[in-house]
């Protein structure tokens, strides 16, 4: 199995039109004023939540997090933090005149690059850009990289995305740019909205599978997505990593 599998038409088929019409009107289109002032009123509010939940979370955890760094450095040779472009937001969407989706500033990417934070867990002869791994054998991870990963912790860097405005506390995870470049329209859709650490395909899907593979949690989101929802999101998150039912 590579990255660039395609998703299977009964997966896409399986997001009903009202969440499709739902993801049009992310970025206003929905016809209805009221509806574009609530979407902004909403990001307007989760913004403000992740700059104050990333802030005070990465003040409590910043002794934890020197701890790791220095696990890293000791166990392993190479850097403490792995740095890696992935796709966000599409921030300028509109259609081109074969009717795709683009992006001026980013061509073929859709959405905006930005470096991700993690800290490392595989050796450091690893290629960067290849299969994650998929169970938690694999011998590109470190002893100590393989701890971080059950418990999720390799991803505490990326709070430092989360107050850069890289990415959301929740949402659609970012993807590699050579698996964006080959993503079908349908695909394409998660660009609408900013990218999270965490999200639906966290606490229903697997990291045991590619991002590509949870599309439909995705798009679920895209169409549903509420401040309560994502409060309860990262309540859920929080149980699902303290349950170890992780890579």
């Amino acid at each position: 199995m590579t990255h660039n599998r395609r998703i299977s038409q009964q997966n896409c088929d399986s997001i009903s039109s009202e969440s499709a019409q739902s993801c049009s009107s992310v970025h206003g289109h929905s016809g209805t004023d009221g509806s574009s002032d609530a979407t902004r009123s909403y990001e307007r509010r989760k913004r403000l939540f992740d700059i104050i939940v990333a802030g005070v979370t990465l003040i409590f955890i910043s002794p934890m997090m020197l701890l790791i760094a220095a696990a890293i450095k000791l166990s392993s040779p190479g850097s403490v933090v792995f740095e890696q472009k992935r796709i966000g937001q599409n921030r300028r969407h509109r259609n081109n005149s074969n009717g795709n989706t683009g992006d001026r500033r980013n061509g073929d990417y859709r959405g905006q690059p930005f470096n991700i934070y993690k800290f490392r867990t595989m050796r450091s002869d690893a290629a960067p850009y290849w299969v994650s791994p998929s169970n938690p054998d694999d011998a590109r991870f470190t002893p100590v990289g393989r701890l971080l990963r059950r418990f999720c912790l390799d991803e505490l860097p990326q709070l430092f995305n989360v107050l850069r405005g890289d990415l959301s506390l929740v949402g659609p995870r970012p993807e590699m740019p050579f698996i964006v470049k080959k993503y079908t329209e349908r695909e394409a859709q998660r660009l609408l909205v900013k990218p999270g650490i965490t999200g639906l395909w966290q606490i229903k899907g697997s990291r045991r599978k590619f991002i590509h593979e949870n599309l439909e949690h995705d798009l679920e989101y895209i169409a549903r997505r509420s401040f309560w929802m994502d409060v309860s999101i990262l309540i859920r998150t929080v149980l699902f990593v303290i349950g170890s039912k992780n890579l």
